[in-house]
């Protein structure tokens, strides 16, 4: 592109790369460190390019973010990763990955909201980096208004707030 319009590059961004990084992302979202700033460094790039080709003054990602109204890739996967889970609890998705979890009774007095789920034992490493098991505790520190809500875009746009 040959303009200097910040809007048309991060829509571009937003429309052709992002699908692609962003892609079934509650299957291989990474968990090392290394492997998370490989994949946000693709934004990094992005938008220091773009701050670079529109002429405006280099500041640090955190607030190219903040300018660009947008959220950091990782940021954007949990986002997406904790919908397609509210959409399996919920059971709009036909899914039944979460057979194995369910309320104990002595936790149903405590603070917290009522549909948090117990994690079961699991002797595996690799299997605590599973979808399921990862995203249950992050489930259920999730606020009841959040988790209560009945509307999937609802959901997103609080657990967006959220972050």
């Amino acid at each position: 592109f040959r303009c200097h319009n910040v809007d048309l590059y991060m829509s571009a961004f937003n429309t052709y790369v992002k699908p692609v990084v962003e892609y079934c992302n509650y299957v291989w979202n990474p968990v090392l460190c290394r492997d998370i700033d490989v994949i946000e460094n693709i934004q990094r790039s992005y938008t220091r390019r773009v701050y670079w080709k529109c002429g405006l003054s280099r500041i640090s990602y955190a607030d190219r973010l903040v300018y660009l109204d947008s959220l950091s890739l990782e940021c954007s996967r949990i986002i997406t990763c904790l919908t397609m889970f509210y959409k399996i609890y919920n059971k709009f998705v036909c899914c039944n990955v979460l057979s194995d979890f369910s309320l104990p009774a002595y936790m149903s007095n405590l603070r917290g909201h009522n549909n948090r789920l117990l994690i079961p034992f699991c002797r595996s490493s690799c299997r605590k980096e599973y979808f399921t098991f990862r995203f249950v505790r992050v489930w259920n520190n999730l606020p009841a208004n959040i988790v209560s809500t009945n509307v999937t875009k609802t959901f997103t746009n609080n657990a967006r707030s959220q972050e």
